[in-house]
């Protein structure tokens, strides 16, 4: 729950209590300020547990410039003055063999985690 509502069956509804939404909140954030900044995080605090967490948009979805593969054959670009793309963009999760290609948002935020059984 945000700050922002005021109307308590919606609160009620999560079965979050209004009173609590600004602690909850400050909460909220600080986790996921360390989940931003560190590699893996455990948290326990009043509203919000979690074990051993990383984000995955660093991985998966931003590529890095030290990690791009320069291309056997440039591709040319759209118009006669573009310069033809050289190299090829490269996640740290594509250079360690977890995927094949750059993920958009949409994919890392719909991607369903495989039961632990399978890992």
């Amino acid at each position: 729950m945000g700050l922002g509502q005021d109307d308590p069956t919606e609160c009620e509804a999560c079965g979050v209590s209004k009173s609590d939404r600004g602690q909850r909140t400050d909460e909220a954030i600080v986790l996921m300020r360390r989940l931003w900044q560190e590699d893996r995080v455990t948290h326990e605090g009043v509203f919000f547990t979690c074990h051993d967490v990383s984000i995955a948009y660093y991985h998966f979805v931003v590529p890095h410039r030290s990690l791009r593969q320069r291309l056997a054959h440039p591709i040319p670009t759209k118009g006669h003055n573009g310069s033809p793309k050289k190299w090829k963009p490269v996640t740290p999760a594509m250079a360690a063999g977890l995927t094949d290609h750059v993920w958009t948002m949409d994919e890392l935020l719909s991607f369903r985690v495989p039961p632990d059984a399978l890992w």
